[in-house]
C-alpha cells in the first residue's frame, strides 16, 4: 500500500507568535489554506492575528471590560445624540441592552452576537423582538 507524499508546508510564518492560541489559529490556517509562498505564508498569519485581535476587542467591549469613551453629548458627527432612543436602551434589563447594542451599535449579525453571547441564534432574535417591543411600547 503506497501513500501519497504530502506537500510539505512551512510553519515558520507562524512560530514566533507567543499566544498558544493564536498559533495554533495560525498553523491551522496555514494547513487549510497551503500557501505556495513564504509572502502568502506571512499574509495567511497576518490575517488570522487581525481576526482575532479583532474579536478580543469586540468581546471586551461587549462585556465591559474595556474602557468607555466620554461622551460630549453629541454623536460621531457632532449631532445631538438620539436621547429618548438612548435613554429607552439604557433602561432595558442587562441582557435585553447587551443584544439591541451588539445589533444595532455594534452592527453584529445575529450570529455574531449569539456566539459572543453564548446563546442560540434564536435566543438572541427573540431577545432582539422583545427589545424593540418595550421600546416601541414605553413599557419602561
Amino acid at each position: 500500500m503506497t501513500t501519497t507524499p504530502q506537500p510539505e508546508i512551512d510553519l515558520s510564518a507562524a512560530a514566533w507568535i507567543r499566544d498558544p492560541d493564536l498559533r495554533q489559529d495560525c498553523i491551522l490556517a496555514l494547513l487549510d489554506q497551503q500557501p505556495t509562498s513564504p509572502e502568502e505564508a506571512v499574509k495567511i498569519v497576518q490575517r488570522v492575528r487581525w481576526t482575532q485581535q479583532h474579536r478580543r476587542r469586540r468581546d471586551q467591549r461587549y462585556r465591559g471590560t474595556m474602557p468607555e469613551r466620554e461622551s460630549d453629548g453629541n454623536d460621531t458627527y457632532g449631532r445631538p445624540a438620539a436621547t429618548p432612543v438612548t435613554d429607552a436602551v439604557q433602561r432595558l434589563p442587562e441582557d435585553l441592552r447587551k443584544v439591541m447594542l451588539m445589533r444595532f451599535v455594534g452592527n453584529l449579525e445575529v450570529d455574531e452576537v449569539a456566539d459572543t453571547l453564548h446563546v442560540s441564534v434564536s435566543t438572541v432574535k427573540r431577545m432582539t423582538q422583545q427589545a424593540m417591543k418595550i421600546i416601541r411600547n414605553g413599557e419602561l
